[in-house]
C-alpha cells in the first residue's frame, strides 16, 4: 500500500488501451453484435485546446461520470493539465482542479493541481467544487490530502498526511476532516464511502499486513482475511456488501465478499486465483478469475453461484485495469493486446451479449444506470488520447432488465474462445 503518490492520474494511463480493430498490425476482437442489438454511439468530448510545440495535440481523460451525465475529468493543454466538467457538448474548464469523482448533486472533488507540472501531475490538497464554489478540505495536520470519493450525501473519503508524517484515511463532512485511524500500522487509505456513511479501505496492521477495513459511526473494523496475511479492498454497496481479493493459507488469491461480520471466498473458474472488482445494489458480484487452462475470464458472482462470462478475446489478450458494473448488471472493460503497450478493445457485457464498444483505441473508465460508459479513445490523426462517451441505445432507456443470467461471453464471440 502507497501514500500519497503521484498516480491519481497516472492510473488511468496504464490501464491500458483498446485497440482499433481496423490496424491490420493486430488481430481483430472475435465478437459479433448480434442483430437487435441497441446501437452504441460514440461521442468524442473533446478536449480544452492545443498548446504550442510538442504539446501542439492536447488530450483529455473522464475520470467519472454520475446520473445526469455530467462527466469531470482532466484534460492536458499547453503541456498544463487542467480539470474540466462536460455537459450537453459543452467542456468547462476547472483551471487547476483535478477532479476525481462527482456525484449526483453534482458535487465533484478531487484535488489541486499545480499548473505547472505537466501530466501526470502531482496532487497536493483535496477539494470540493460545490455549484461554483471551492473549499478546501484541509488535511490532518500534514501537507498534502487526496480524493478517494463522495456519496451523494456529500461525505467525502480519502487519504492525508498527519503532523506525524503518517498517512491516515480520512471522513469529511460538513468542513470536518475526522482521522479514521489504522488498524495499528502507519497507513491507511479510505478507498471509497457509501449512501450510508460506511467507509471502506485499507490500513497497515501492527505486524505491517495490509488488511481492509470498515469504518462506521467512529469505529474501523478489520475485515480480517481468508487465512492468508493479507486483503485489499475494491468497492462496497449501500447494503454495506464489501468486495475485494485476499490471501489464502495456502498462498492463493480469492475474491471475497465481506457481510455482516464474516468474509465469505467466492471460489475461482477452476483456477488458483480470482479477484472482485466490482458489486452493485442487488448483490451482484463482477471480477476476473482464472481457469482450469491458465486463462483469465469475466465472472458474475450471484446468490452463492460463480458464473463464467467468459472472456471476449484470444488467450493472448490480457484484461487491463478494473471492470465496472452499474445496477442494471451491465459490465465494461478493457482487454489488451499482450504484446503492444497500445492494444485490444474496449466491451460491454449485458444479459449475456458481449459488444465491442466502436472507436480507435481506448479504455473504459466508468458508466451510469443510463446507458452511459465514459473512457478515452486515441485517432491515428491524434497521437493523444480523447475523452470520449458511449451511449447504448438511448441514455434514459431504462426498459432493459437487470441481468438475472449470466450467458457466456463467448456465445456472443464468432469462434468462441
Amino acid at each position: 500500500m502507497k501514500p500519497l503518490t503521484s498516480l491519481r492520474l497516472a492510473v488511468a494511463v496504464v490501464l491500458g488501451a483498446c485497440h482499433s480493430v481496423t490496424d491490420p498490425s493486430r488481430p481483430a476482437l472475435l465478437v459479433a453484435n448480434l442483430a437487435g442489438a441497441p446501437p452504441i454511439t460514440l461521442t468524442v468530448l473533446g478536449t480544452l485546446g492545443p498548446g504550442p510545440g510538442f504539446c501542439l495535440f492536447p488530450s483529455s481523460e473522464p475520470l467519472d461520470i454520475n446520473e445526469r451525465g455530467l462527466v469531470v475529468g482532466w484534460s492536458d493543454s499547453a503541456c498544463i493539465v487542467r480539470g474540466f466538467m462536460w455537459e450537453n457538448g459543452t467542456m468547462t474548464s476547472l483551471g487547476t482542479f483535478g477532479p476525481v469523482a462527482v456525484n449526483n448533486h453534482d458535487q465533484i472533488v478531487g484535488d489541486r493541481i499545480d499548473p505547472k507540472v505537466p501530466f501526470p501531475f502531482s496532487p497536493t490538497r483535496g477539494f470540493l467544487l460545490d455549484h461554483g464554489t471551492m473549499t478546501d478540505l484541509g488535511t490532518l495536520g500534514g501537507e498534502v490530502s487526496q480524493v478517494a470519493g463522495v456519496n451523494d450525501h456529500g461525505q467525502i473519503v480519502g487519504q492525508s498526511s498527519t503532523a506525524a508524517g503518517a498517512f491516515h484515511a480520512f471522513l469529511w463532512e460538513g468542513g470536518t476532516m475526522t482521522d479514521l485511524g489504522t488498524l495499528g500500522g502507519n497507513v491507511s487509505e479510505a478507498v471509497a464511502v457509501n449512501d450510508r456513511g460506511q467507509v471502506v479501505g485499507n490500513s497497515a496492521t501492527a505486524t505491517g499486513a495490509g488488511h481492509a477495513f470498515l469504518w462506521q459511526d467512529g469505529t474501523m473494523t478489520d475485515l480480517g482475511t481468508l487465512g492468508g496475511d493479507a486483503a485489499r479492498v475494491s468497492a462496497v454497496n449501500d447494503h454495506g456488501q464489501v468486495v475485494g481479493i485476499s490471501t489464502t493459507a495456502t498462498g492463493e488469491t480469492r475474491a471475497f465478499l465481506w457481510q455482516d461480520g464474516a468474509m465469505t471466498d467466492l471460489g475461482t473458474l477452476g483456477g488458483r486465483s480470482s479477484d472482485a472488482h466490482t458489486v452493485n445494489k442487488h448483490g451482484q458480484i463482477a471480477g476476473l478469475s482464472d481457469t482450469p487452462s491458465g486463462e483469465t475470464h469475466v465472472f458474475l458472482w450471484q446468490g452463492g453461484t460463480m458464473s463464467d462470462l467468459g472472456r471476449p478475446g484470444p488467450p493472448q489478450w490480457s484484461f487491463s485495469g478494473t471492470l465496472k458494473m452499474n445496477d442494471r448488471g451491465q459490465i465494461v472493460g478493457t482487454l489488451r493486446f499482450a504484446a503492444s503497450l497500445q492494444g485490444g478493445n474496449c466491451f460491454l457485457w449485458q444479459a449475456g451479449t458481449i459488444t465491442q464498444l466502436p472507436g480507435q483505441p481506448g479504455v473504459t473508465v466508468a458508466l451510469n444506470n443510463h446507458n452511459q460508459i465514459v473512457g478515452w479513445s486515441y485517432y491515428f490523426s491524434d497521437p493523444f488520447r480523447n475523452a470520449v462517451l458511449w451511449t447504448v441505445g438511448q441514455p434514459d432507456d431504462q426498459n432493459e432488465q437487470v441481468a438475472e443470467g449470466p450467458g457466456d461471453l463467448s456465445d456472443s464471440m464468432v469462434g468462441g474462445s
